[in-house]
């Protein structure tokens, strides 16, 4: 009767209070964990919980990223690619780490970072200068010995050179006396010219005798050795040595000496007749040896002169080339240890993952590390990758579910311009199972409302036979819905701090819209029949108001 006669006040009132409890739906949270069902004491709650005290929830629920691709992702530019996507997903909110084949530990690998593969040529290029820099006192004796193979050619060629000298005056001499002894000049000047042959005679041995150390430097010369002028110089040489060894100087020599021995006139014409057997002799002897005639011989000394001459020009450009060699070495040496200092700092400053890069060899991938990795996440044929993704979110939360579809995105943003661009990508576990099916659902459970409300509705309108009393008694079926919802949050999640399972909201609104409304049609068709003016339809509006 109080309700009857205030009928606007306990509707307020109560209006108060359901939109205050409804407003509590506004923060409910659901859970799609099943296990919170069932008592912490059963055997696979007991075993969740002795799991979950060594392990994250992430690690014993996994879920993955599945990439399929058309092609073989067992190379360089996929595995980079792979990297790449796998980078991004890391990068996400509440993400605890992404392990794959190119992070098998949750990071990059050490040894695909472009910056440590730096790093190491780094190191190769320090052992190198290092190596340059510790054979520097070799250089500099290689430079110091070289310059004195040049000063010791230098001197052998001014011997040389004073060799030819006196081999060319005594190859005249030899000349004038023959002509001398042919034309049966005077005794005076076959004396005079005696003389000056055994001077002569003398020189040439003193020179010949020098001739041996400087053929000796020449044989041992590797720059003569390559050398075509100093070669043939060297042989030209070699025939002046033969030449005294033979002993035709020493017969020219005897030449000189019967020259001087000469007695008198009286004995003249026999000493020339055997000095003219002895020269001839000595000079077949010259001809055999290939020393030719005065002319010939002058002109091999020439060649001799010359090919030491060149010889003693090319070994100081050797001494000079190889104190440039020396100098250029060492600069290369600097070099190498600047560049090794740059790649060393590279590998420290450059090792994190936004400057590091990332690059896998192709014969990395027959190695057997690598093969073992691949067996783990890589599909036998190549064309199929998994990524185990590791949340600090709790898996069966609605902020994981929510986390999996930034997942997905950010995997499929990593796609275009690469070699996954064709491939296909799809989240894989338990999380993303429930994610799907949380997204069933709501889409289930919003149709289910909608036909529900609409369907009710229609019922009352035919059953009443009125407009506004229909509507009024599914808006208050909603609003008691939505309160029922908030003193369930109030209970168990606010007081009892846990979240609602995610089957109460169907549930409820199946109990409370489709079941309570056929007890709202009873209470309605009573108050109709009740009615004085029940034989108004119209009317039946304001008679149903002051009931609720």
């Amino acid at each position: 009767m109080h309700i009857v006669r205030r009928p606007i006040a306990h509707l307020t009132a109560s209006l108060v209070v359901l939109i205050a409890l409804a407003g509590c739906a506004t923060v409910v949270r659901y859970t799609y964990d099943a296990r919170a069902a069932l008592p912490s004491g059963v055997e696979s709650n007991i075993g969740y919980e002795a799991m979950d005290r060594h392990f994250s929830p992430s690690s014993t629920i996994p879920q993955y990223i599945y990439i399929h691709s058309p092609h073989d992702l067992r190379n360089p530019q996929a595995l980079a690619d792979l990297e790449q996507m796998a980078q991004r997903v890391s990068q996400l909110p509440g993400i605890a780490m992404v392990r794959g084949i190119t992070r098998p530990k949750g990071e990059p690998l050490e040894e695909a970072k472009l910056s440590y593969q730096a790093g190491e040529v780094g190191g190769k290029l320090s052992d190198a200068s290092q190596q340059i820099a510790g054979a520097n006192g070799d250089l500099d004796a290689l430079t110091a010995g070289s310059r004195k193979l040049a000063d010791a050619l230098a001197a052998i060629t001014g011997q040389v050179n004073q060799a030819i000298a006196v081999i060319n005056g005594l190859a005249g001499e030899v000349a004038r006396v023959q002509n001398q002894v042919d034309a049966s000049e005077t005794l005076k000047q076959i004396q005079q010219l005696a003389a000056s042959l055994r001077s002569n005679a003398g020189t040439l041995e003193e020179v010949l005798n020098m001739a041996g150390p400087v053929l000796a430097g020449l044989n041992a010369s590797p720059v003569c050795n390559t050398d075509p002028a100093c070669a043939a110089a060297r042989d030209q040489l070699q025939l002046l040595v033969n030449a005294r060894n033979s002993g035709a100087f020493d017969q020219i020599a005897d030449v000189a000496r019967q020259l001087q021995a000469t007695p008198d006139v009286q004995n003249l014409i026999g000493t020339l007749q055997a000095m003219r057997a002895s020269l001839n002799q000595a000079v077949q002897t010259i001809q055999s040896l290939g020393l030719g005639s005065p002319g010939g011989l002058r002109q091999q000394l020439a060649e001799l002169q010359q090919g030491a001459n060149a010889l003693a020009d090319g070994s100081q450009r050797v001494a000079d080339g190889v104190q440039a060699l020396t100098e250029q070495t060492k600069q290369m040496g600097r070099g190498l240890s600047d560049a090794a200092a740059f790649l060393l700092s590279m590998k420290l400053n450059a090792s994190k993952p936004g400057m590091s890069g990332f690059y896998i060899p192709p014969e990395a991938m027959n190695d057997a590390r690598f093969k073992d990795l691949a067996s783990m996440f890589v599909s036998p044929d190549g064309h199929a990758v998994r990524y185990l993704v590791q949340s600090k979110l709790d898996p069966f939360s609605t902020a994981a579910f929510d986390q999996d579809t930034a997942i997905a995105d950010a995997a499929h943003s990593a796609q275009p311009n690469t070699s996954l661009a064709d491939a296909s990508i799809a989240m894989a576990g338990t999380t993303p199972t429930y994610a799907q099916m949380r997204d069933y659902y709501n889409h289930d459970i919003r149709f289910i409302i909608v036909v529900t409300i609409v369907v009710v509705l229609f019922i009352l309108i035919m059953l009443l036979r009125a407009v506004v009393a229909p509507l009024y008694l599914v808006a208050s079926v909603v609003v008691s819905y939505l309160s029922a919802l908030g003193v369930g949050v109030i209970a168990f999640q606010l007081i009892g701090g846990r979240p609602l399972g995610w089957s109460v909201p169907g549930m409820a609104f199946i109990v409370l819209v489709a079941v309570g409304a056929d007890y709202n049609m009873l209470l309605v068709s009573r108050i109709r029949d009740e009615s004085p003016t029940a034989s108004a339809p119209v009317s039946s509006a304001p008679s149903a108001r002051p009931a609720a």
